[in-house]
């Protein structure tokens, strides 16, 4: 995918990118909607350029089969940023900052710890997948955008503002096969998402839509469309198991996966970044 450097979205990067920085909300889209996946990529290539931190990963997230006639993915694609990245030590509660008036939601995830630089088009689409990753976690993707309304927009606001990602928790490792776990019939472990104690979420993790190697695969061939690598040691999360669920400042969740474990974050107001 061409990256032509267009500024026509300058103003569009830079208030998501001010806003971010200082933990403020955004009241509207800062400018045109893009109208193809294609040129929000090219926005969130050059945010990504712009942005004071380090690539670390790459979130998946399902576009909705009810828009895919407008925008004909099955998935989209997002930067996770080194200093967003957080490894929970057991029992401990990792705070994630949100932004007031901005979306923050909870997502219970499988992450998967990739064990080699893969080059863009590197991989066969029918090459198997596990010597490609050195682990499977449990993990929480935290969603979080200054603007509020970014999910209602739709996919190409989603993508045009990093995804919609606040970053990465990163939990227990998964025992096991992982030929089994990326192909398309993974294992059926219960995971349950649990709001300030109240269970709102719970589905197997079957409910990845092919299962998290059919969301790998999306990944490669978009980052391979993109001319990005995907380096040894990136964490990729790969889509919401038991849905996307809206939290607030002050909210607490809990993700648990049956036999592996399970995760604590506290979701406190967002200060400005330093």
């Amino acid at each position: 995918m061409p990256d032509n450097g267009d500024d026509l979205t300058a103003d569009i990067r830079r208030a998501f990118r001010d806003a971010r920085r200082a933990g403020r909300s955004l009241p509207d889209y800062p400018g045109t909607i893009p109208a193809t996946l294609e040129a929000a990529y090219l926005i969130q290539n050059a945010a990504i350029r712009e942005w004071p931190d380090a690539v670390a990963g790459w979130k998946i997230g399902l576009i909705p089969p009810g828009v895919r006639d407008l925008y004909p993915q099955e998935r989209l694609a997002g930067p996770i940023f080194a200093r967003t990245v957080h490894v929970a030590e057991p029992g401990e509660i990792v705070d994630i900052r949100a932004i007031e008036g901005g979306f923050t939601a909870v997502e219970a995830e499988l992450l998967l710890h990739i064990a080699c630089d893969i080059a863009p088009g590197s991989v066969a689409e029918d090459a198997p997948l596990p010597p490609l990753i050195a682990a499977a976690h449990l993990g929480i993707e935290p969603a979080g955008s200054p603007l509020s309304a970014i999910n209602d927009l739709g996919p190409a606001v989603v993508v045009s503002d990093f995804g919609n990602n606040a970053g990465v928790v990163i939990g227990q490792r998964l025992a096991g096969d992982l030929e089994t776990l990326l192909g398309p019939e993974p294992p059926a472990l219960r995971v349950e998402t649990l709001v300030n104690g109240e269970r709102i979420g719970e589905k197997p993790l079957t409910a990845i839509p092919g299962g998290p190697g059919r969301a790998l695969r999306f990944l490669l061939r978009n980052l391979g469309r993109r001319g990005i690598t995907l380096p040894q040691g990136a964490w990729i999360s790969t889509g919401a198991i038991t849905g996307v669920h809206r939290v607030e400042p002050g909210d607490e969740a809990m993700v648990t996966m049956e036999g592996v474990g399970e995760l604590k974050v506290r979701f406190v107001p967002a200060q400005p970044l330093e």
